[in-house]
């Protein structure tokens, strides 16, 4: 049964059976990858040794974090090092369980023993790098610690059978945008330096380790999530907790929480601060519509989002965008590689604007007329919760021309989005506000006539 690249359902943690489900490829994060399975708290507990395991050296794991089985990875010796002080390496991957995050749902790692070391520093796990909220109330980075779930006043969805596509949510209000659906921790992170150094064996057993150990009912709620058939898992023993895995998975950042996965109607957020994942409705949402995700980028052609899902999931795509009659197909096709390159264009801040061209020309690939038809084309293509990606260029060609009104304008509608969609912590928002204090003192001023602080920088 195919299923939506830009419409995939949205499930809760119920243990609701889903059919099939696309995800995104793994998400590199400085030197680490995070992988966020189900949503649906798991323990680990070691499995019996099999090829390739290998107990790891240290005894120290800090509190109250408990250690699983481990799996050494295949990495050549030279690429190899090793603490001096513990005699570990970071060839050697473990399982690591905080059984009382989150008010006792609990959290599994599959990492380094460096790596967790440096993790449970972190305020969610009562380290001390900043200071988590003593009581309900916002992080630094704008989610609420603990996140408290579904709690609302009226309940904004139920599980619903949907025609062609198993279990889904359905909103049973209306839901207005901006307003937040669901919250959840995740139940494993997989650092995804282990998927590449770890055969497919060793690694499910890993996976298999930490589904096993999950306390009732999470157990059966992980074990009821789907399996996609598509997928060849000989390697793996037809092991459940990995055809869950690939099926299920979520990459998220844990540097700087960006999700990357975009909606038509709902985006997630994951807070790398509480490590929580949120769900917010991006567009008014009506009472009995579906709640939708997006797990593949939808910046690319329909052949090229068909050619994904089949090569990673193992299924097409019969969503509406992708079962357009072959007229607006092409339209929308069309439009696809227009934003790719008036992207690659924008992005280019060495472009000037022609000498003796209006700003607003339309055939200049740089410049207010090219940052509009950009928004336009987002909003043609219901890139509804990338918007501020838009809007930032926008607000950079206004300003790169002299234009302080329009540019704040663009800058404000950039943080509108930006903060549903990625928190508060974030650089590209930042920059927004710098803006909007003083456009002239702003890096962008005229960047795009040779003029301003950009260019007295270069001189």
């Amino acid at each position: 049964m195919p299923l939506s690249t830009e419409s995939t359902p949205l499930l809760n943690n119920s243990g609701a059976r889903r059919q099939e489900t696309d995800k995104e490829e793994q998400h590199q994060v400085g030197q680490l990858q995070y992988h966020q399975t189900g949503q649906i708290d798991q323990i680990p507990v070691a499995l019996g040794h099999d090829g390739g395991n290998t107990q790891a050296t240290c005894s120290v794991v800090p509190a109250p974090w408990v250690k699983g089985n481990c799996r050494r990875g295949n990495l050549p010796e030279k690429q190899i090092t090793k603490d001096t002080k513990t005699g570990e390496d970071d060839a050697e991957y473990c399982v690591y369980t905080h059984p009382s995050f989150s008010q006792g749902m609990g959290l599994s790692v599959i990492t380094t023993a460096s790596r967790l070391g440096a993790m449970a520093t972190r305020p969610v796990f009562g380290g001390s790098e900043e200071t988590l909220p003593a009581s309900k109330g916002p992080t630094p980075n704008g989610a609420d610690w603990p996140p408290d779930g579904d709690s609302v006043t009226v309940p904004a969805w139920s599980e619903q059978n949907v025609p062609g596509k198993d279990v889904g949510l359905v909103a049973t209000r209306p839901i207005r945008r901006g307003e937040r659906i669901m919250a959840r921790t995740p139940a494993v992170m997989i650092d995804g330096a282990a998927i590449d150094a770890l055969p497919v064996a060793p690694f499910a057993s890993l996976l298999e380790g930490a589904a096993s150990g999950l306390p009732e009912p999470h157990r059966a709620q992980f074990f009821n999530l789907s399996t996609n058939s598509g997928f060849d898992v000989q390697d793996a023993n037809e092991n459940e907790a990995y055809q869950i895995f690939v099926t299920n998975a979520f990459r998220t950042g844990i540097a700087d929480g960006e999700p990357d996965l975009h909606t038509p109607n709902c985006a997630y957020f994951f807070d790398p601060v509480t490590l929580s994942h949120s769900v917010y409705a991006v567009v008014d949402i009506m009472q009995g519509e579906e709640l939708t995700v997006a797990y593949i980028d939808p910046i690319q052609v329909r052949a090229d989002r068909q050619t994904k899902l089949h090569r990673h999931w193992g299924f097409g795509c019969t969503c509406a965008r992708c079962t357009l009659p072959p007229h607006r197909l092409a339209e929308s096709d069309d439009r696809v590689r227009s934003i790719q390159a008036l992207l690659t264009s924008l992005d280019n801040y060495s472009l000037l604007m022609p000498d003796g061209v209006s700003a607003n020309i339309a055939n200049v690939t740089v410049g207010p007329s090219a940052g509009e038809l950009l928004v336009l084309l987002f909003e043609l293509e219901g890139l509804h919760g990338r918007m501020h990606e838009a809007e930032y260029r926008l607000a950079l060609e206004w300003n790169g021309v002299g234009d302080a009104l329009r540019a704040t304008q663009a800058a404000r509608r950039c943080l509108d989005h930006g903060l549903l969609v990625r928190g508060a912590k974030q650089v590209f928002l930042t920059n927004m506000r710098d803006l909007i204090t003083d456009p002239t003192a702003h890096w962008s001023w005229k960047f795009r006539l040779g003029k301003g602080a950009a260019a007295k920088e270069d001189e």
